[in-house]
């Protein structure tokens, strides 16, 4: 959702198309704003290069198939920048197979992906700048028990650019995994999946939660999001939940 300001002019409410205060008598144009943080002023960032937005809720198919294919799938408001991006996760009962390829909106998407034993974590994305919806079809190696896909919208990211880092972290039992060692660079966001063997609820440490549901019996997933940061960081993100339970998750990050 695109939040707007608006100021009353003429008796109606427009949409503010520029900031503007008043310095020294005379009206000047706002080129940069400040926040005050732990007593000093800041500068408020804002990205100019793009923007992440997450078009829930996520869509799951819960019939076994090797390919998935998710009809009219929603991608926001057209952009001549916009890429989409899907997050997605695979359950097999006994052997997983790895994602072989994805399309979105008929194009071939470049994607990234972790496996484990059961399940397959994975990320695509492709530029698809026209149209409101589209088709996205996920192949996988082998027949799986469900596919479950979340949708993101970026923009003015530049067509092309590549994943930066992506780990996949893996537990065997217990109640919480952390993944600490991806870094995001200066103007990069971060994309995130989880699941774990339970249906119990997750909490998610730094990453904002997009997504937590049991799209099967036993099983619990998760997606989640960091917007785009001013500067490098590392986060430490970890995922809890109550009941031991083998778990896994990837994180990817962009810029």
């Amino acid at each position: 959702m695109t939040m707007k300001s608006y100021v009353r002019s003429g008796g109606l409410y427009v949409p503010v198309s520029q900031l503007h205060v008043k310095q020294g008598g005379t009206w000047k144009k706002v080129s940069k704003g400040y926040v005050k943080q732990g007593g000093a002023w800041k500068q408020f960032h804002e990205s100019t290069k793009y923007a992440v937005e997450y078009l829930g809720p996520p869509i799951v198919d819960t019939a076994g198939r090797s390919t998935y294919t998710f009809a009219t799938t929603g991608f926001g408001s057209p952009d001549s920048t916009r890429e989409i991006f899907i997050v997605g996760r695979a359950r097999h009962s006994s052997s997983s197979g790895n994602i072989s390829a994805m399309t979105i909106g008929g194009v071939a998407a470049t994607i990234s992906s972790s496996v484990s034993t059961t399940s397959c974590e994975f990320c695509g994305f492709a530029p698809v700048p026209t149209g409101p919806n589209g088709t996205v079809v996920v192949t996988l190696g082998n027949t799986h028990q469900f596919c479950m896909i979340a949708v993101y919208r970026v923009t003015k990211r530049p067509v092309g650019g590549a994943r930066t880092d992506a780990e996949l972290g893996q537990l065997f039992s217990g109640t919480s995994l952390t993944i600490n060692s991806v870094t995001i660079d200066a103007n990069g966001f971060m994309l995130g999946a989880h699941g774990h063997a339970n249906a119990n609820p997750t909490t998610s440490s730094v990453l904002t939660t997009d997504a937590d549901l049991s799209p099967v019996a036993g099983v619990r997933n998760w997606f989640g999001h960091m917007e785009i940061q001013p500067g490098a960081i590392t986060p430490s993100q970890q995922w809890s939940w109550s009941g031991n339970a083998a778990a896994m998750g990837t994180l990817w990050a962009f810029k």
